[in-house]
């Protein structure tokens, strides 16, 4: 009895201005979210207060159609709204400004258009503004950083334009800033000393990064797909030892790489990728808790270091493109056993490939093509878990291993432009194989019957070798 007169009390509680949005939202929404009869607390997806005002709007991820209202700012008494994966769209209302009790407000993943509304600025109590994934332009109101309460704002994947706002190094309590997947341009404004998360990855800033070393409490960083150049930034001390991941992939920053990172001993993912980074490979580089490595298409130089074999948790290492000459060591796989990625393609390799490649058991993905290598094929026996393996475009010889009979997962064979000899294995493969390149050798004999009848092999290339009978059409 005592519930339904509490239940009677914030149903009639909803004043009139509360009514007359939940009505016009009922109109839109009603039908999925079995919304039915008058405007009631009792309504999925609304949480009351004591006094019967709604305080909670919750219709997360339930793909509703429709728009926000003008009239939106009537619920006065919401402090959390989350309408998010959803496709709503149209503009953002302005009256948003108005509900100043909001302390988290999620409008991500949906279609919404039009300018973010400076408005916004006057939610004093927001701690975090997820507007990403929508199709919002125009420029950031430089309003925004005004807010005294807000720790995180995500506006990437939106059709944003113009500058990062100046007044981004007066936010106060900022610590996750995402920008990225945008149109913005011109160079980074002095930052928040605040800031741990920093991503303007996939836009089309420009110049130094020199502002990055006033970043004490820096743990991710990604600045991958624009058009920085100048040296690597300097880092804080104290900010490179909290760092986790870094990108900085596909810009134009120069120099070398030795003594940048030494102290960054939390480092687990580092993307230096497409720049223009020379010096060779940096020896002092914390790798000891490295999960993923990429540096390839710089012009590094020097030989293939063999550091790696001691770094147990490493599992993508990618030098593809990197000017790097010499062998290949013998350490750098002795105890890189968690290792799925292996990439050094597309460099001066030389010499035979040690037995101890065998032991990267773990290994997916093996590229070694457009080197020097020579020697036989390596028998890769244990690495049951290979996908993909790409030797082409090297000086190998001796005869073709058959190294689809005992790797179930196996999809790609590329050992073309080499010196291989002899036939091909006569078993069929153990796996679903569904590319195999082996032109340009000096492979002879009969193709066996498999190769003809197979179901699974899409793409693949037996010319220019010494075959007694004519090639499958």
């Amino acid at each position: 009895l005592f519930g339904m007169v509490a239940l009677a009390s914030q149903v009639s509680a909803l004043d009139q201005a509360e009514i007359e949005v939940l009505t016009e939202l009922q109109q839109q929404w009603g039908a999925t979210l079995d919304w039915t009869g008058s405007p009631s607390c009792t309504w999925p997806g609304l949480l009351c207060n004591t006094d019967g005002h709604v305080t909670d709007l919750n219709v997360a991820n339930l793909l509703l159609p429709g728009s926000l209202p003008e009239n939106i700012n009537q619920l006065s008494y919401l402090s959390f709204m989350d309408v998010s994966f959803n496709s709503l769209s149209g503009p953002l209302p302005t009256t948003l400004g108005a509900l100043t009790n909001l302390t988290v407000l999620r409008l991500n993943v949906n279609l919404f258009s039009g300018t973010i509304p400076s408005s916004l600025a006057q939610l004093h109590l927001l701690e975090e503004l997820p507007l990403d994934n929508n199709q919002l332009g125009g420029s950031i109101p430089s309003q925004l950083f005004s807010m005294r309460s807000l720790t995180s704002l995500t506006l990437s994947g939106n059709q944003l334009s113009g500058v990062i706002p100046a007044t981004l190094s007066s936010s106060v309590r900022l610590g996750t800033l995402d920008l990225a997947s945008n149109n913005l341009s011109g160079t980074l404004p002095a930052l928040p000393a605040t800031l741990s998360a920093l991503s303007l990855a996939d836009n089309h800033l420009s110049g130094r990064l020199d502002v990055l070393s006033a970043l004490p409490s820096l743990s991710l960083l990604d600045l991958h797909g624009n058009r920085f150049g100048g040296p690597l930034p300097a880092l804080a001390l104290s900010s490179q030892r909290s760092l986790i991941g870094v990108d900085l992939s596909d810009n134009a920053l120069s120099g070398s790489v030795s003594g940048w990172l030494s102290n960054a001993t939390q480092l687990q993912l580092l993307n230096l990728s497409s720049n223009a980074i020379t010096g060779g490979f940096p020896v002092d580089l914390s790798l000891r808790t490295v999960v993923s490595l990429d540096l390839s298409n710089n012009p590094l130089g020097g030989s293939l270091p063999s550091v790696f074999g001691s770094c147990e948790s490493l599992t993508a290492l990618d030098l593809s493109s990197c000017r790097l000459v010499g062998a290949f060591p013998a350490a750098l796989v002795q105890r890189a056993t968690a290792l799925q990625l292996l990439d050094v393609s597309f460099n001066k390799l030389t010499g035979t490939l040690p037995s101890e490649l065998s032991r990267l058991i773990s290994l997916r993905r093996l590229h070694l093509n457009g080197n020097q290598l020579s020697g036989a094929l390596p028998s890769l026996v244990d690495m049951s878990q290979l996908v993909d393996v790409n030797l082409s475009h090297n000086r190998f010889t001796g005869t073709v291993p058959h190294y689809w009979n005992s790797k179930p997962f196996l999809r790609n064979i590329d050992l073309s432009f080499n010196e291989l000899t002899g036939s091909i294995p006569s078993s069929p493969p153990l796996s679903p194989l569904g590319v195999l390149f082996l032109q340009s050798n000096r492979l002879d004999g009969l193709l066996p019957e498999w190769v003809c009848d197979y179901q699974h092999l899409a793409s693949y290339n037996f010319q220019d070798n010494l075959w007694q009978c004519p090639l499958p059409a």
